[in-house]
C-alpha cells in the first residue's frame, strides 16, 4: 500500500478493506464490539441478585415446560395413573362405599404404655 496512493486501485482494495477491519477493531467500533459492549453493561454484580443463574440483566429460564412434560412418557404415565386413582377414590367416598379410618396410628412404645395403664386399672380379681 504504500507504493500506492490512489484510494481506487483495484490491486490493493483488498489489502485497504482488510486495514479499515482492523482499525475499527482496534477502536472498538466495529458492530461485534458494540454488541458485546452492551452486553457487558447489563452484566450483574456479585451480590445484586440470590439467584446465580442470572447473570445478565433481562435473562429469562423456564420453570416448567409442557412439552418437556409431555415428551417424558414415564412422568406422563405416572400422572394419568394419580389421576385415574384419585377420580376413583373421588367417586367411590361420594357414594359412601369406603369406610374412612381417621384414627391416628400409635407408636409401640405409647401402646405399651397404654396397655400397662389400663393393666393396672383392672382390679386383680378379673385378671385372674
Amino acid at each position: 500500500m504504500k507504493c500506492c496512493k490512489d484510494k481506487n486501485c483495484p490491486a490493493h482494495r483488498i489489502a485497504r478493506e482488510q486495514n479499515d477491519f482492523l482499525n475499527t477493531l482496534l477502536e472498538r467500533k466495529h458492530e461485534g464490539n458494540i454488541a458485546a459492549d452492551r452486553k457487558r453493561a447489563l452484566k450483574i454484580s456479585k451480590g445484586k441478585s440470590k439467584e446465580p443463574a442470572f447473570q445478565y440483566i433481562g435473562d429469562t429460564f423456564v420453570i416448567w415446560s409442557l412439552n418437556h412434560y409431555f415428551n417424558n412418557a414415564r412422568a406422563l404415565n405416572d400422572a394419568l395413573h394419580r389421576s385415574k386413582r384419585r377420580r376413583y377414590r373421588v367417586a367411590y367416598e361420594g357414594a359412601g362405599l369406603t369406610k374412612t379410618n381417621n384414627k391416628k396410628k400409635e407408636g409401640r412404645s405409647a401402646r405399651f404404655k397404654r396397655k400397662m395403664e389400663e393393666l393396672r386399672r383392672t382390679k386383680p380379681e378379673q385378671m385372674s
